[in-house]
């Protein structure tokens, strides 16, 4: 099968899609649901990497005046060619990306926020040349500078017909906000530059500015836009927008038959399309939505991960390194998060998988709040894409869950570290895996190095919220550390006669041998109230390793399987089955 399509990955240049011949999901149908909003001045936020500026450059080839020519080129194939709205092509578009903007102080935030101004002005006069913008302005402020370019458009189109699209418009205060949150406040309060500067988009919707569009990703920053731009709207979890960025399971799959010589690899693309699916699949952004979706940068990457090596591979170990999802921001979002509020949270997650707010925050203001409460933390979270809404059928409420096994193991993860801190020297303290490397079966050094370093990171405090879940991150996170074995937890296996079945822990050696764990646990105080937990917890243990053996992922392969039972932070019984 000779593949004629190219990968997007990377590329957001719509532009140029159909003439490159390069793959792409038709989102155009969500123009004409942008033109019947009933605010002209939207907001529209979703994770990092789901595809939000190939959807900004396709509203610029489809409003913006200069493209009029390329129009049948661009959209050719698409949803929208045939409806020939009247607002294709009508509008003079000026496009912002905010995404690159840094600085360790005000002063170099600013100088680097004109420096993307500028850009977008070049751009601009570069499409429309008898504009012929001044450009260089960068010492004015920005609030300055863009005023400047709305007076000059005044005089230039005599008309309100200016579209302005704001790309990443929280970007840089996001990551302002992880390294500096003095810096923060400072740039988003009442007199700060980023105020200044949408409360001057906002006086110039009077004469000039017909609409904007504006994506992010949080709403950390949302109160500085919308203080000075108070007519803007959070358009997020519209049931109409919930699929305008990311990829259905049935878009993943027509993309998939495009790129991927699937007979190649002896499968189909609904195959790899369920095998992505528990690594990079279910977000929701609103409670009535009908598809959950795949975060389209990963399966993009996943994409040309198997297409280049030729083989299916787990997606959990393909992370695609433009996404990869940065545990300290989710340490960061904890870190501001009372000790109580913590554990609530990590208490209804360990016991039933989700919790419900009343809704979500639409904006967050720092200089007012000097710790997240529970609403404003799980909105953080899934505004970032580690939290997603579920559709629980309980009225108006929001119900909030892990999207995916991926998402689910950080999040654990970093609750974790946060409520039983890591060691000082914690990365010397090395689990000995000499016999998994090895190939061999005798693990008891192995566990006992588990059992130790347990004992040395866990106290008495710590016991109260510790069980088998802890292990198997904390087992997971200290072997992933070392970066020479493939570790996953809760793998689904496939057990014939029996069907899907999740182990506690699965490691290969990436040598041709696999080890399966199954871990249980019981406190102190219950091995006093039951004399018998222990043995009942090892035929439960044996059981289920038992049946997890016979799992079709494991035919044909060297495994070896043990159960580990842990008596608080002690291994009492460890045994190969």
């Amino acid at each position: 099968m000779t593949i004629k399509y190219k990968n997007p990955y990377g590329d957001s240049s719509f532009e140029t899609f159909n003439k490159e011949n390069v793959a792409f999901v038709d989102k155009t149908g969500f123009i004409e649901v942008i033109d019947h909003l009933d605010t002209k001045y939207p907001v529209l936020l979703r994770p990092r990497r789901f595809g939000k500026t190939t959807f900004v450059q396709m509203l610029l080839c489809f409003y913006d005046i200069s493209f009029k020519d390329k129009y049948n080129e661009i959209f050719k194939g698409t949803n929208i060619i045939g409806k020939n709205l009247p607002t294709h092509n009508t509008y003079h578009v000026i496009n912002f990306d905010f995404s690159g903007v840094s600085g360790d102080n005000s002063k170099d935030l600013i100088s680097n926020f004109n420096h993307k101004l500028a850009e977008a002005f070049t751009n601009f006069n570069r499409r429309y040349p008898d504009f012929n913008f001044n450009c260089e302005q960068e010492e004015l402020s920005p609030s300055a500078f863009i005023g400047k370019f709305f007076s000059h458009y005044e005089m230039y189109a005599k008309a309100k017909n200016l579209y302005i699209l704001i790309d990443e418009y929280d970007n840089f205060a996001n990551d302002v906000l992880s390294n500096n949150r003095d810096l923060f406040k400072t740039i988003t309060q009442s007199n700060g530059f980023l105020k200044d500067f949408y409360k001057t988009i906002k006086t110039f919707t009077n004469t000039v500015v017909a609409k904007t569009f504006i994506t992010g990703v949080s709403s950390v920053s949302l109160d500085s836009l919308t203080s000075g731009f108070n007519i803007a709207e959070n358009v997020t979890c519209d049931p109409n927008l919930n699929e305008f960025a990311g990829f259905t399971k049935d878009e993943l799959i027509g993309l998939i038959e495009k790129l991927v010589d699937t007979k190649a690899l002896n499968t189909t693309a609904e195959n790899i399309a369920e095998i992505m699916r528990q690594a990079y699949n279910g977000y929701a952004f609103c409670p009535e939505a009908k598809h959950t979706l795949f975060n389209s940068s990963m399966c993009l990457n996943y994409i040309d991960y198997i297409s280049l090596k030729k083989t299916i591979e787990n997606p959990e170990r393909v992370l695609d390194p433009a996404c990869a999802f940065d545990k300290s921001k989710v340490t960061d979002i904890i870190s501001f998060t009372p000790k109580n509020v913590l554990k609530l949270v990590a208490s209804e997650f360990e016991n039933t998988g989700e919790i419900v707010i009343s809704e979500l925050a639409q904006s967050i203001n720092l200089n007012q709040l000097e710790q997240y409460d529970l609403q404003t933390s799980l909105s953080v979270l899934y505004y970032l894409g580690y939290l997603t809404i579920k559709n629980d059928g309980v009225g108006s409420r929001i119900c909030l869950t892990y999207p995916n096994k991926m998402m689910k193991y950080m999040f654990e993860l970093c609750f974790i570290n946060v409520l039983i801190p890591k060691l000082e020297d914690d990365e010397n303290c090395i689990f000995d895996i000499t016999s998994m490397l090895r190939g061999d079966n005798s693990l008891d050094s192995f566990i006992d190095s588990v059992t130790e370093y347990l004992s040395l990171r866990i106290t008495n405090q710590h016991l109260l919220g510790f069980n088998e879940n802890t292990i198997k991150v904390l087992v997971r996170a200290k072997l992933e550390d070392l970066k020479m074995l493939s570790v996953n937890t809760e793998q689904k296996l496939t057990v014939p006669m029996v069907g899907e079945k999740f182990a506690d822990l699965v490691v290969d050696n990436q040598k041709g041998t696999y080890y399966l764990f199954e871990f249980k646990y019981f406190s102190k105080a219950k091995a006093q109230q039951q004399p018998s937990i222990l043995q009942e917890k090892i035929a439960e243990a044996t059981e289920q390793i038992n049946c997890y053996k016979k799992a079709l992922e494991f035919e044909g392969k060297t495994l070896y399987s043990y159960i580990a039972i842990f008596e608080s932070i002690n291994c009492v019984h460890f045994e190969q089955v």
